[in-house]
């Protein structure tokens, strides 16, 4: 049953208008004839400010009726957030739209000390809000909200207020504000025009979505309480795209809980605001986001760069021989796999298939270096084993410290059909023979780059089939720790599977079949997948 009365009614509706009472009064004065021609130029913010101030009882009238009565105990909790969260989108507007008054206006104006009033009474109301909206509130509570007020005042006047910043060297980007109140969005996109930002306002979750997806973003400002998709579910769909997760987004709401912020916060949101927003926290926010923007761009510019460079350190198809083919597909723009195929006469050509160790950078760096030593080696050197010691050595003189390669490198003779190779710690080489069967090759030979090697200690291994058809097949473990949809690696099994389902198809059909199980069981890659396979 509820346990409210009339008089926790009365008490509450008391504490809420008294204050109200004061903020319309100043609304009303600049609604005087002769104050509102003296600040003619500022017509729209005053009529959005009077108007709100009029709101704002009336919303009060409305939320503290005699309905409170028929609240059970459960219920009184939500009406309070409820009521929090309307008051403020109102009090946003009036502190929204005096903020930009007082920054226009000439503080030797007449009525320069009316607006400033008006803004610190509903800065005043709003800070209280919290406590405000209480249908039980002792007077020891009472006394100790007082004293955390005075507390904060104290507080603030030891602060030094922050240096206003030249709008010549502000960042300014395009910004969507999302947010079912065409009241807040108009106000929003006011103070963020005036910093000289482009924007764009949407009023509900399902048209912001059409609308990122159909316009370049710099930063979303997103409120939480929406119709048809909420806030919540517009930052999930954002975070799930590859197109806009990387668009910072600033959370807007009226609530102050922590389990709100919480849950935006593990949701992946940038920055939270309450309302009503502070203008100045608000400008920095934006800063902020317009900066991490841009910071995330020439990260995304930068690893496209190097992403470019390394395609052209691998081999096009055009230049395979008939018998071969390999492909590598990065699962993040700079990979640390690579292959390479290169003619040395008429009756040989090498080739290559190396995992670098780690991610990102410094394994890219590493893979070029790998990659060119090799490509330069094999136009002096004809022993294989002397190739992989000359690698080596370079490598341990000049790769970060615990960096290394798995590899594995050879040399294909056409006129036989024989390969010698070496299988420097990476993964067993599989065979698979004609008549369904498969040979794996274990390493018998050291990873690169990890220290220096005698050069018998790289074993050189062979294989020739002797008239029967094979495949040679080499590939990182990207393609055997893919996982298929069921949660199941692919495995050396699942090559072997798709191997026996297309023995009488060409190398490069398996492959390329390999290939589309992992990318259409794995939205999102996990790991490098290079495959290197040779038709004996």
């Amino acid at each position: 049953m509820s346990s409210i009365d009339r008089n926790n009614i009365e008490a509450l509706k008391q504490r809420l208008l008294e204050p109200s009472n004061i903020i319309l009064s100043y609304a009303n004065i600049l609604n005087e004839k002769n104050v509102s021609r003296s600040l003619g130029e500022f017509e729209d913010e005053l009529s959005k400010i009077i108007d709100a101030s009029k709101k704002l009882i009336d919303e009060i009238n409305h939320a503290v009726s005699d309905d409170v009565l028929k609240l059970e105990s459960n219920e009184v909790l939500e009406f309070q957030k409820k009521t929090r969260h309307d008051l403020r989108n109102i009090i946003n507007i009036i502190l929204g739209y005096s903020e930009m008054i007082i920054e226009d206006l000439d503080p030797s104006h007449q009525n320069h000390f009316d607006i400033k009033n008006l803004l610190e009474e509903t800065k005043k109301f709003n800070s209280n809000l919290e406590q405000l909206v209480q249908l039980n509130l002792s007077t020891q509570e009472q006394k100790t909200n007082s004293e955390e007020s005075e507390i904060l005042k104290k507080l603030a006047s030891m602060i030094k207020p922050l240096a206003k910043q030249d709008k010549n060297n502000l960042i300014t980007g395009k910004i969507l504000i999302v947010d079912d109140n065409k009241s807040n969005c108009e106000m929003i996109e006011r103070q963020l025009q005036r910093e000289g930002h482009k924007t764009m306002t949407c009023f509900d979750g399902v048209e912001a979505i059409n609308e990122l997806n159909k316009s370049d973003y710099d930063t979303v400002l997103l409120d939480v309480l929406m119709p048809k998709k909420n806030g919540y579910e517009v930052l999930m769909e954002m975070k799930q795209s590859f197109k806009l997760k990387d668009i910072p987004v600033i959370m807007i709401s009226g609530f102050k809980e922590e389990d709100t912020i919480v849950r935006c916060i593990e949701a992946g949101v940038d920055e939270y605001l309450t309302k009503p927003i502070n203008s100045t926290l608000l400008k920095a926010k934006i800063y902020s986001s317009l900066e991490r923007k841009k910071f995330r761009d020439r990260e995304k510019h930068d690893l496209q760069v190097a992403a470019d460079v390394q395609k052209s350190l691998i081999p096009s198809e055009a230049y395979f021989p008939d018998n071969f083919y390999a492909s590598n597909i990065a699962a993040k723009g700079v990979s640390g796999d690579f292959y390479d195929c290169i003619d040395i006469d008429s009756d040989r050509y090498a080739f290559i298939l190396a995992d670098v160790s780690g991610k990102g950078m410094h394994a890219g760096i590493l893979m070029a270096k790998t990659s060119a030593l090799f490509r330069s080696l094999t136009k002096i050197e004809k022993n294989i084993q002397k190739i992989a010691w000359r690698v080596n050595k370079e490598l341990c003189e000049t790769s970060s410290q615990g960096m290394f390669v798995t590899l594995v490198m050879g040399i294909y003779y056409k006129k036989i059909k024989a390969i010698e190779f070496i299988n420097a710690g990476h993964e067993p080489v599989m065979i698979a023979k004609d008549n369904g069967s498969f040979v794996d090759l274990e390493s018998k030979s050291p990873p690169m780059g990890m220290m220096e090697i005698e050069l018998n200690d790289f074993v050189l291994q062979t294989y020739n089939p002797k008239n029967e058809k094979a495949f040679f097949l080499t590939f990182t473990d990207g393609v055997t720790e893919g996982r298929l949809r069921s949660g199941k690696e692919f495995g050396r099994e699942g090559v072997k599977e798709k191997i026996n389902q297309l023995k009488n198809r060409p190398i490069k059909h398996i492959i390329s079949s390999i290939n589309q199980s992992l990318i259409i069981e794995n939205q999102k890659l996990h790991d490098d997948i290079t495959i290197l396979g040779i038709e004996i």
